[in-house]
């Protein structure tokens, strides 16, 4: 970890083994209809997909046929406006349809203006997917009563029922005459007629089986198809373009709310912003929660809140469960009944079991974050590149109970909450803790934050779910996350996940075992991170008191127990007691790791930044330099514990009068710890830092301030002013100013 910083701060190691709403009042209709002309049909048995087997012959209807608007330009977005005669759209307009302005513009460039649409006998589809109430129905309906017009008709099919009875309604709806009195006649004599003029608008609302709709869509070469879909995956042959709906942003989310219930105002802003979060901001559920705050004028959006949190699932509050009796497009109102129908779907060929497994080990872990795919094969005991593994989550993207971003699974809070609510036996969650802890300790050990990135939101759910039910390794997630929140100088937090760590094995072991000397350990290094050295001797005493007892004096912990005891003697001034403490440590690691192992590095290097202060510069320098060469074998160049010792180095270098050597140091060790932290972390401004005591002894007093101002700004930032780093940069600073003047 890294020294406090003097006038030439050093590095020391401490080791830690740790648009518009899709909802509204909307009555059920059939359409308008309109008299068509007179069709005559051949006979045709029609039993699911329908194959034309003989031309119809149409005649003219006795009106002018419906010529259809011209298209607006593609940036300019229509009105609401009458549909065609004969169209069939089975929803009025949503009288509080909130956004989706850039929506409907693209469905309109793709189903107007695309180059596609003019091709003859090719057809331009677009394709609304996404999870189950997010509103692909309701932006369907929308767009129909916006850009029908500029259609020959529009053609309303419920691709999940009956697919002839819903083409056979279309063109009754149509006024098509003479209506033939058979099933298979009137579908064939519908998709004749679609066949004849512009091209229309036909909509395929909710559609379960892909492969159902790509034979249907071979028979309306003429029509622009616009898909609701949950399933993301499609064929790429079936030529559709992809539209993906996605969730409100939060001030949609907060302006459909108040549009359901006009009581509720801006000044409840905060809280109607916390309640579009905590559902996720899907419209379906946002429009539950605005009727049941719309019937319920006594109750504030902050009781609501409340209520939702003390229910723990809010799948099990009534608002989403049994309050309405009625939604916009007169799906489910009972949110997880919706959810239901995807996951009572999941079957598929022996998978159902694997995929309904990963989808309630995904309910574990970060909502809106991709999950890695390693973590869910090793959490379910399969091997991450099997077929059955894709064809799980395949699965479950065709559903809509998961979003597939670069092959890894996302899912939506309100769908997390709906998986956990499938582990009735909790017979998941032991498994990703145990998974999660082998994956996040083997990122820990690289010493790279960036390794634990893509786990770094799940072990933060994991590791709450798993302290909240008392599992057993509830205190190893905590402190595997508590380690890289150290690593990202999120120190504040860190202690507090170390401490919650320490508590709970105190509570499982007692006072006196191994599991808490660890923790105890790993307390007190975010403590001397802080500054606080007179706590963090404390923690180090204590541990070294249960290891000495646990392990005995000569336990490969107990060298790290009693190198970090030594760092905070040494930042305390007591430089000999710290130098036996690093001796001791080494004599320690050496009988058990061997003299080259990266363990002994730490212990040498820290020992040498000791020699250093008590002004023995040359043996400094050959502890440093061993320790540079150890970590540079096991790790490569770019690691940040070699970042760390070529700084050191350079402290000693610049003692023994080696300025350009010095300075050569701490530009390297800047390059590296800039790419592993970033530029603000405060590793690197401690090496800033140093840059600008060697420039200000070179006599380049402007580059000098210039480091100086950069690592106190930084400090300042992530460290606080009093903490004791910032306060040398600021006294480094203020020094170099009365040099300046």
């Amino acid at each position: 970890m890294i020294g406090a910083m003097a006038n030439r701060p050093k590095d020391s190691h401490s080791a830690s083994t740790t648009s518009a709403s899709e909802h509204g009042t909307i009555q059920s209709s059939r359409g308008v209809s309109a008299t068509g002309g007179s069709i005559s049909a051949g006979n045709i048995n029609c039993k699911g997909d329908v194959t034309i087997t003989n031309i119809c012959k149409v005649e003219k209807p006795s009106a002018p046929a419906y010529q259809p608007k011209e298209a607006l330009k593609a940036d300019e977005l229509a009105e609401r406006a009458d549909l065609p005669p004969g169209s069939l759209v089975p929803f009025h307009p949503n009288a509080v349809f909130t956004g989706r302005q850039e929506d409907l513009l693209n469905l309109a460039s793709d189903l107007l203006h695309s180059a596609v649409r003019a091709v003859g006998l090719t057809q331009a589809a677009a394709v609304a997917t996404g999870y189950g109430g997010i509103g692909k129905t309701q932006l369907a309906v929308e767009f129909c009563y916006r850009y029908g017009r500029f259609f020959q008709g529009v053609h309303w099919i419920s691709a999940d029922s009956d697919i002839p009875a819903e083409i056979s309604a279309c063109g009754e709806a149509m006024g098509l005459s003479p209506w033939p009195g058979e099933l298979p006649e009137r579908v064939r004599a519908t998709l004749n007629a679609w066949k004849e003029g512009e091209p229309r608008l036909v909509v395929l609302d909710n559609v379960t089986d892909q492969e159902a709709v790509s034979k249907w869509m071979t028979q309306m070469p003429r029509c622009r198809l616009l898909i609701t879909s949950r399933q993301q995956d499609w064929p790429s042959d079936m030529g559709l373009k992809i539209r993906p709906v996605n969730v409100f942003s939060p001030d949609k989310s907060r302006e459909l709310l108040i549009k359901l219930a006009p009581r509720l105002n801006a000044e409840a802003q905060a809280d109607l912003d916390s309640i579009a979060e905590r559902l996720g901001n899907l419209p379906l559920a946002l429009d539950l929660a605005g009727r049941y705050l719309a019937d319920r004028p006594g109750l504030t959006p902050k009781d609501y809140l409340k209520a939702l949190e003390e229910e723990g699932n809010a799948l099990d509050h009534s608002s989403l469960k049994d309050w309405a009796k009625h939604n916009p497009t007169e799906h489910a109102t009972n949110l997880a009944a919706t959810f239901a129908l995807s996951w009572n779907r999941l079957s598929d060929e022996g998978a159902e079991d694997l995929a309904r497994r990963i989808f309630r080990i995904c309910g574990y872990c970060a909502a809106n974050t991709p999950i890695p795919v390693e973590l869910l094969a090793k959490a379910a005991g399969i091997d991450e590149s099997t077929e059955e593994m894709d064809r799980a989550l395949k699965r479950l993207s065709q559903l809509g109970m998961a979003i597939l971003i670069e092959g890894r699974p996302v899912l939506h809070p309100l769908l997390a909450e709906f998986a956990r609510m499938q582990d009735e036996t909790k017979s998941v969650l032991p498994e990703l803790a145990d998974a999660l802890i082998d994956l996040a300790g083997k990122a820990d050990e690289t010493g790279y934050p960036k390794q634990m990135e893509p786990l770094r939101e799940h072990l933060e759910a994991v590791a709450s779910t798993a302290d909240k039910r008392n599992l057993q390794a509830a205190s190893r997630l905590l402190s595997l996350l508590a380690s890289h929140k150290q690593r990202a100088a999120e120190y504040d937090s860190a202690r507090r996940l170390y401490k919650r760590a320490l508590e709970v094995d105190e509570k499982v072991y007692g006072k006196d075992r191994h599991n808490v000397a660890t923790d105890v350990n790993n307390l007190g290094t975010v403590l001397k991170d802080q500054g606080d050295l007179q706590e963090a001797r404390k923690c180090f005493e204590r541990a070294i008191k249960i290891g000495e007892k646990v392990y005995g004096k000569d336990h490969p912990e107990m060298a790290t127990f009693v190198n970090n005891i030594g760092g905070v003697l040494k930042d305390s001034g007591d430089l000999q007691e710290a130098r036996k403490c690093f001796e001791r440590a080494i004599k320690i690691g050496e009988k058990v790791y061997g003299k080259d192992h990266h363990n002994v590095a730490t212990i040498v290097n820290n020992l040498g930044l000791v020699l250093q202060d008590l002004g023995d510069l040359q043996e400094a320098r050959k502890c440093i330099e061993r320790a540079l060469e150890i970590d540079e074998k096991v790790y490569g160049k770019d690691h940040p514990n070699v970042a760390l010792d070529v700084n050191n180095l350079g402290s000693v270098l610049q003692d023994l009068g080696d300025l350009q050597g010095a300075r050569k140091c701490y530009e390297s060790a800047i390059e590296i710890d800039e790419k592993v932290y970033g530029r603000d972390h405060p590793r690197v401004a401690i090496k800033i830092g140093n840059l600008g005591s060697v420039l200000k002894d070179l006599g380049d007093l402007q580059e000098a301030q210039k480091c100086y101002e950069r690592a106190l700004k930084i400090l300042q930032e992530r460290l606080g002013p009093d903490h004791p780093k910032t306060k040398t940069a600021a006294n480094n600073l203020k020094a170099l100013g009365k040099g300046l003047k």
